[in-house]
């Protein structure tokens, strides 16, 4: 206890910092590892294309997701607590900023901003839950526009200034992005 008392400033200044560090970490390896996700947002079809991006609309920013916590919940937990991550919307994606391939680039943002692109959500797809595999963000008149994509289930949620909403990629729209997604599932570890 004399101990404690002499060295108490330094002592609670280390318990902020790690708690600082850990308890977000921990609530997240809670929230998601082995887990099912499934997002609550909006399913109304009608309205959306109010939400999505104006056509022609550049994409500011790509950022990558972890790895998907039910395929490999050590991969999940390593990129939690010793990468550094940046958290939207309560998903978390890679710090660095992302640049996919040009064609990569130019089919999803064509996709993303189209509202034929895109079905109401069927519901709980199977697959283990959503998983934001990556992150395409725009900036509005607005505000920003940020749409996650679980490439396992062809699942979208749309997060904007005029509302949220989940969504589906129309079948013959996700069969047209395999390629893409086959090519991210390889950068993303799926």
């Amino acid at each position: 206890m004399k101990w404690f008392k002499r060295y108490r400033p330094v002592k609670l200044a280390l318990l902020f910092a790690i708690g600082w560090y850990a308890l977000p970490r921990a609530y997240t390896s809670i929230r998601f590892a082995g887990q099912i996700h499934r997002p609550s947002l909006e399913t109304q079809f009608e309205g959306l294309s109010e939400l999505l991006p104006s056509p022609g609309t550049k994409p500011l920013k790509f950022y990558q997701g972890l790895p998907h916590h039910r395929n490999s919940v050590k991969a999940f937990l390593q990129s939690v607590w010793f990468e550094s991550n940046v958290k939207f919307h309560g998903y978390l994606f890679r710090r660095d900023v992302w640049q996919p391939e040009p064609q990569q680039q130019a089919v999803i943002v064509e996709t993303l901003l189209s509202p034929a692109s895109f079905t109401p959500y069927s519901g709980g797809s199977g697959c283990g839950g959503f998983h934001a595999d990556f992150m395409v963000r725009f900036e509005s008149a607005d505000g920003m526009i940020d749409m996650m994509i679980c490439t396992n289930c062809g699942e979208v949620l749309i997060f904007s200034p005029k509302g949220s909403r989940i969504v589906d990629f129309s079948p013959n729209t996700y069969r047209n992005l395999e390629s893409v997604w086959k090519d991210l599932k390889g950068v993303h570890g799926h």
